[in-house]
């Protein structure tokens, strides 16, 4: 716990050097009202009447998330898991969710695939540099400017690519985490 007064701390970093780690950090300052990401869509799926889901691989925190209209369980899940990264898999019997940088969890033999003279048995395919944007947007409300929209952007200093991206989501956080 540190008792140092939120909002003053992290802010004021003229008095604070270990200020900017806040962001970061594991202060519960300003975040004792915070949500983890597994429960936040485990409360989603059980709103909707879903019970076979396993969300123990989500460990990301945020402020809130909102769900500001009727919609499926799918439309109030994708924004999230667009932001943070984590992918819904059918796992049998029920529905897992994972983060995307996990390694995968099956592999496949080569015996069973099926070999072709004219072309390699597995090959990678990457977008070409010009299809890739160079600016993304991310819109969200900021709960240190009193939940007022907020966005935060990120160029690629290197590349040919003009394109923009851009995604206005329903989350509440600051600028380190959005960032």
């Amino acid at each position: 716990w540190d008792a140092r007064p939120y909002p003053a701390f992290p802010f004021r970093t003229d008095i604070w050097a270990d200020g900017d780690n806040w962001r970061t950090g594991h202060w519960l300052n300003g975040r004792a009202g915070a949500v983890d990401v597994g429960q936040l869509v485990a409360a989603i799926l059980e709103d909707f009447g879903f019970s076979l889901y396993q969300t123990g691989e989500l460990t990301d925190i945020l402020d809130g998330y909102i769900v500001d209209r009727r919609m499926s369980a799918r439309a109030a899940l994708e924004p999230l898991a667009r932001a943070l990264l984590f992918d819904a898999v059918d796992a049998g019997t029920r529905l897992r969710f994972r983060p995307r940088w996990r390694p995968e969890d099956a592999g496949f033999d080569e015996n069973l695939l099926v070999r072709s003279e004219a072309k390699p048995l597995v090959s990678v395919n990457r977008l070409q540099e010009t299809d890739l944007p160079s600016l993304i947007t991310l819109q969200f409300n900021d709960t240190i400017q009193d939940y007022r929209r907020a966005a935060v952007s990120s160029r690629r200093l290197v590349g040919q690519s003009l394109r923009e991206s851009s995604a206005n989501l329903p989350l509440i956080t600051h600028h380190g985490l959005a960032e």
